[in-house]
C-alpha cells in the first residue's frame, strides 16, 4: 500500500473553463468550448494525486443547489470526499482562455456557520490517523475560525505527518509557526505575506528583489524550522530546505494550454515525492514536472 494523503480545502468550487478565439471586455464574447470541473485549489491537487495513483481524500464542506452536481464531478475525477453539510452554496468560478491569455473570474465563497466548523474539526480529528500526509491549501470560506488551519497543522505534526501548505496572508503566517511544515506559496504570495509587497510579476523579478526574498526565507526558515518552495510560474522556483537555497527550473512546455492549477499540481507532486522518501530538492523537481504537465492541458489541476 502506498502513502495516503488528506487534502484540506474549505472553499469548494465548480470551475467553468471557457475557450475563445478572441476575448474582449465590454462586448459579447462567444465561447468555442466549455469544460466544467470540480475545482478549488484542494480539488485540483487531489485530482492530480488521483491521476498519479496516490490514495487521497478531500476534506471540505458541501451545500446548496449544486451540491449533488459537485459530488458527481468529484467522483468523475476519482476523488473521495470527506465533507460536512453546510447551508452555504458552492461557488462557481470561470477561466477564460484566449490566445494563451488566461483570465480568472473568481466568485468569493459564501459564509458558513459555526456548526460547519465543528463538523469539519470532528472529521479531521476522526480521520487524521488514517493518512501519512496532509496538504492544506486555499482560502477559507468566511465563518471558519482564524486558527483552524494552525490547529490542523499542529495536530498533524504532533502525529508526525508530512504537512505541505499552499496558503497565503494570515493563514500562512500562522501555520509556518508549527515546526517541520513545508510551505509552497508562489513568490508573489510570499512577498505580499511577509514583505508587504504587492503586484510582483512572477518570473521577472530583479536580482535585488530575489535577494530580499532569499534573506527572508532563511530568516523564517531558521526561526520556525520550516522549508519553502516558492514557485514563479514559468520562472525558477526558489527552494529552501532549512540549510541551503536552490533555484529549480520548471520544464519547458511546448504548448501551454491553461496555467490554472499549475501551482496546485506542483504541490501534489511535492507531497507525493516527500512521502516516497525523496530529498527535498528532488521533491521540488517532481512538483515542477507535474506543474508543467498541467500547463499543457485545458482542465485546471490535471496532468492527463
Amino acid at each position: 500500500m502506498g502513502a495516503k494523503i488528506l487534502v484540506v480545502c474549505l472553499n469548494p468550487t465548480i470551475q467553468k473553463t471557457l475557450c475563445f478565439d478572441h476575448f474582449e471586455t465590454g462586448v459579447v464574447n462567444r465561447a468555442t468550448n466549455c469544460i466544467v470541473s470540480a475545482s478549488g485549489k484542494g480539488m485540483n491537487s487531489a485530482r492530480v494525486l488521483s491521476q498519479i495513483g496516490m490514495n487521497c481524500a478531500l476534506l471540505s464542506h458541501q451545500g446548496g443547489p449544486q451540491m449533488e452536481y459537485h459530488e458527481q464531478l468529484c467522483r468523475e475525477s476519482d476523488v473521495s470526499l470527506l465533507f460536512a453539510h453546510a447551508d452555504s452554496p458552492i461557488r462557481t468560478c470561470i477561466t477564460a482562455l484566449s490566445h494563451h491569455t488566461v483570465t480568472e473570474i473568481i466568485e468569493e465563497g459564501s459564509p458558513v456557520d459555526k456548526r460547519v466548523e465543528e463538523r469539519i474539526r470532528f472529521l479531521y480529528e476522526l480521520n487524521i490517523d488514517n493518512y501519512d500526509g496532509v496538504m492544506i491549501t486555499g482560502s477559507r470560506c468566511p465563518g471558519f475560525s482564524d486558527n483552524l488551519y494552525q490547529d490542523f497543522c499542529r495536530l498533524a505534526r504532533e502525529k508526525n505527518k508530512t504537512v505541505v501548505l499552499d496558503l497565503r496572508d494570515a493563514d500562512l503566517r500562522r501555520t509556518i509557526q508549527i515546526p517541520g511544515v513545508v510551505a509552497k506559496p508562489n513568490v508573489s504570495e510570499f512577498a505580499s505575506t511577509f514583505l508587504g509587497m504587492k503586484k510582483v510579476r512572477e518570473g521577472k523579478v530583479s536580482e535585488e528583489f530575489e535577494k530580499i526574498v532569499r534573506d527572508k526565507m532563511i530568516e523564517l526558515g531558521k526561526q520556525y524550522h520550516v522549508s519553502f518552495m516558492l514557485t514563479q510560474g514559468m520562472g525558477p522556483s526558489l527552494c529552501f530546505d532549512g540549510n541551503e537555497i536552490r533555484s529549480i527550473q520548471p520544464p519547458i512546455v511546448e504548448k501551454v494550454m491553461n496555467t490554472t492549477g499549475c501551482g496546485d499540481s506542483v504541490g501534489a507532486g511535492l507531497i507525493t515525492a516527500l512521502l516516497q522518501g525523496k530529498d527535498f530538492f528532488a521533491a521540488c523537481e517532481y512538483g515542477q514536472k507535474l506543474g508543467g504537465l498541467n500547463a499543457g492541458t485545458l482542465i485546471p489541476g490535471s496532468i492527463l
